[in-house]
């Protein structure tokens, strides 16, 4: 009977170890096709539904400067339909103003998936890059007053809250002594005080508004829904 032997029997460790990452390196991409890979990345195809979507964007944030009334609007659809693409699309490409601090005109925030109104404090003071994020719950209040005002000096127009299907699981603290508000009432009452339009990111099961909030559903009163590409026409002349 003939024994078998490999290579890697007598192979120092740290050899054996340098060999292996050279293996896989030759499996890695080149650094050229990464740059190609970059390049295509921020190419943003204008798909039809994409498109509805920035001209709603567009026709929100005009009216959240002139109007003192929010507009909203919700737009569905499942992962991977460029629901969050289209909001940072939009952010990126609002031109500076004189109206607004650089980057602030419109934001972007991502609900939890139990959201409270604590919560969502917190992360529209992350999205403002605030000093301070944690939110006490004995000091709702205050910080609810913080975010409104923040937002009114910045001259914020259009907020993006994406996993809005979420507010169907949001939660309220009810304490002797405190009395937290449910993440709904906040966004209602931040889009009220601030003036600013508001669109909800959601995914396609979503229902709507109507049996969470009425008072906010009442303010979102346009609906859109993206999907994926399909094999038609668009797409053949797309590649």
């Amino acid at each position: 009977m003939t024994d078998q032997f490999h290579i890697s029997d007598f192979e120092d460790p740290e050899d054996a170890e340098e060999r292996r990452t050279k293996e896989r390196r030759m499996f890695m991409y080149s650094a050229k096709a990464l740059t190609a890979a970059a390049s295509v990345e921020k190419v943003h195809v204008l798909f039809p539904d994409f498109k509805t979507g920035l001209q709603i964007a567009d026709r929100i944030y005009q009216l959240g400067r002139v109007l003192d009334t929010p507009q909203g609007a919700v737009i569905l659809g499942g992962p991977g339909t460029c629901k969050t693409t289209l909001a940072r699309y939009f952010i990126s490409a609002l031109p500076t103003s004189d109206l607004f601090q650089k980057g602030m005109g419109a934001i972007y925030i991502r609900m939890r998936a139990n959201p409270s109104q604590g919560q969502l404090l917190s992360t529209f003071l992350r999205a403002m890059k605030y000093p301070f994020t944690e939110v006490r719950t004995t000091r709702l209040a205050q910080m609810r007053d913080v975010v409104i005002e923040a937002l009114q000096q910045k001259g914020t127009k259009l907020i993006f809250v994406d996993q809005a299907h979420c507010l169907s699981n949001q939660v309220r603290t009810k304490a002797r002594d405190v009395h937290e508000s449910a993440a709904s009432d906040t966004l209602r009452e931040i889009i009220e005080e601030v003036h600013c339009g508001m669109i909800l990111l959601a995914d396609a099961s979503f229902q709507g508004l109507e049996k969470i909030d009425s008072a906010l559903a009442d303010r979102i009163t346009v609906r859109h829904t993206m999907s994926h590409f399909s094999p038609n026409a668009i797409w053949d002349e797309f590649l």
